[in-house]
């Protein structure tokens, strides 16, 4: 079974992505909810006020040493990139929130678009499905579990500093090192539950992420591994201007154009609409260049080519958004 999900856009948006073969990643700090890196810290300290033994986990570790505190910083400057999707092809709110009421959805096989991260990109990206949690208890009891999962770092590093009083010793600092490596998988996890968890005003978006962290040192030394002269690394950070005047920053992903499988138009577009949609699918998606798959090359024959895209209409009776 085709794992799809489904990435609703405008008709100016859907040609963007079709004439590129490329998703702008957006920088998770310009997201369209103003407390999206917010919300959980507000949360996560509501969950320990609440709780003194999960507070006393959280503070045993975090407080370890000072160079933990350089550790967390490290990790709030690292940016993550997002590309959102939804799990339901038909939705009426995402269509008036993303697609502006005209526009369309694109359905992508996740698994190959995924794979297609794996081989290429494997050495510069590192990628992570996650499915958006909306429900504050489910929320408060995932925080609990974890840090109650992660007891065991308190306890050693506990151990750890009783030991160094009685008897400082050079030999300890190897039990340091693995301390320190956990606190680093600790801190990691957090921050993945961070962009897990959003507020329930925006459960309608049944939303799924794609998160990206991107290497530029991997890519640069992997390309300089391949080519003996200086390496031409794709300039993959770039900037945009949304509708409201902010400039965003996002990271361009390229992916395989047979993970497309379906588009849908939107409640408000009529048969001329959907037409041209398919004619451009048959036609104007398929230039020979080099960004397109070589079977296209069959168009170039007389033969009518396919992509294997279903192109479909809402069904939602609305006309006016």
């Amino acid at each position: 079974m085709e794992n799809i999900l489904y990435h609703y856009t405008t008709g100016q948006g859907l040609l963007g992505i079709l004439n590129s073969i490329e998703f702008h990643a957006t920088n998770i700090d310009y997201m369209n909810d103003p407390m999206e890196t917010k919300y959980f810290d507000n949360l996560f300290n509501e969950v320990l006020e609440n709780d003194p033994e999960l507070k006393e986990i959280n503070d045993t570790i975090l407080d370890f040493d000072h160079s933990i505190r350089s550790f967390k910083e490290s990790f709030n400057n690292i940016p993550t990139y997002v590309i959102s999707f939804c799990k339901s092809n038909d939705l009426l709110p995402m269509w008036k929130y993303y697609a502006h009421g005209n526009g369309y959805n694109i359905g992508f096989d996740i698994d190959i678009f995924t794979k297609e991260l794996e081989t290429l990109n494997a050495r510069c990206i590192h990628y992570e499905i996650i499915n958006i949690i909306y429900d504050k208890n489910i929320q408060i009891q995932e925080i609990q579990k974890y840090l109650h999962n992660n007891k065991h770092i308190s306890d050693n590093i506990n151990i750890f500093k009783d030991k160094w009083k009685e008897l400082p010793d050079m030999r300890f600092l190897k039990d340091s090192s693995k301390i320190l490596g956990d606190i680093g998988n600790f801190i990691s996890g957090l921050f993945k539950m961070k962009y897990k968890f959003k507020h329930e005003a925006y459960k309608d978006e049944n939303e799924v992420r794609l998160l990206l962290n991107w290497n530029p040192a991997a890519e640069f030394l992997f390309a300089r591994k391949i080519d003996n002269q200086d390496p031409k690394i794709a300039k993959r950070i770039e900037y945009k201007v949304s509708a409201k005047g902010t400039i965003i920053e996002y990271l361009k992903v390229k992916f395989p154009v047979d993970c497309v499988k379906t588009i849908m138009c939107s409640p408000q577009t009529d048969d001329v609409q959907e037409e041209a949609l398919k004619t451009y699918i048959e036609r104007g998606a398929l230039d020979i260049s080099d960004k397109r798959i070589a079977f296209i090359k069959n168009f170039c024959r007389g033969k009518r080519p396919s992509l294997g895209i279903k192109i479909d209409h809402s069904k939602i009776s609305f006309r006016d958004i």
